[in-house]
């Protein structure tokens, strides 16, 4: 994510003074939040460039410790979903699995690393695929490391993220479950805002039969669109008075 935003900037796409939010639904808000969260780790070691900096950010339906969400997914019906994304997974992977060929280093560049298609092949849900291929591949010693080191909820503090965030959770989501949202950072942190609703599902924020689950028809915005643009439009009011009394105080 930081590579992608550096580059539209160092492009112009992004210019320099516009600041950049980031938006992050499912598996996609877990990654939206690392994100967020290893800026402030990194600013400890190095200042993070301005040109890979996200300003302000929201998660909806994220999980937030992946190993407790893997086994919600075990349970009769939820592995319906597990088994159908696992297939969703494989069916993917059977059009590119021939860039593994003669692979024998992983992503870190260790030298241990081997494709192995008839484990990877068998995989009935997301749990077997990852720890047949996206574990291995990415440098873990099984599918359980991969989730502890990737989940984002132990990582929010009350002083990280630095940068205003809301998290969109459903308690009844049957795929990511509750586990790991970070209520007791939020108590803390100014910058965080936690939304739990008691029903929604995943991602099914729906209003009636007129309006979508989790986005807007017939140019009307939905319940999670206006909570999101909401909070983004007081970040980015707050952002631009930060700048002019930054400016002003230049100046003088």
């Amino acid at each position: 994510v930081r590579h992608v935003v550096s580059e539209l900037r160092s492009r112009g796409v992004v210019q320099a003074d516009q600041p950049v939010f980031g938006i992050g639904w499912s598996l996609g808000g877990c990654i939206m939040s690392n994100t967020v969260l290893e800026q402030d780790e990194l600013e400890v070691e190095a200042p993070s460039p301005a040109l890979s900096r996200i300003d302000a950010a929201a998660a909806l339906g994220a999980p937030y410790d992946l190993h407790a969400s893997s086994q919600e997914l075990v349970p009769w019906p939820n592995r319906l979903y597990s088994e159908r994304m696992g297939q969703g997974l494989l069916a993917i992977l059977k059009r590119v699995a021939h860039n593994f060929d003669g692979v024998r280093h992983n992503f870190l560049g260790e030298e241990n690393f081997r494709f192995d298609p008839e484990k990877t092949y068998a995989a009935k849900s997301i749990l077997d695929f990852d720890e047949a291929l996206t574990a291995p591949f990415f440098g873990f010693k099984s599918a359980r490391e991969y989730y502890d080191y990737s989940s984002p909820g132990r990582r929010f503090t009350e002083r990280s993220p630095s940068v205003p965030m809301v998290l969109v959770s459903a308690m009844d989501d049957p795929v990511v479950g509750k586990e790991g949202i970070p209520f007791a950072a939020a108590r803390k942190n100014e910058n965080l805002l936690v939304v739990a609703t008691s029903n929604g599902g995943h991602l099914g924020w729906c209003e009636g039969l007129a309006r979508g689950c989790g986005f807007g028809s017939d140019g009307e915005s939905s319940w999670t669109e206006d909570v999101v643009l909401d909070f983004l439009g007081n970040a980015l009011e707050h952002n631009n008075d930060t700048n002019c009394s930054t400016n002003q105080a230049s100046e003088l």
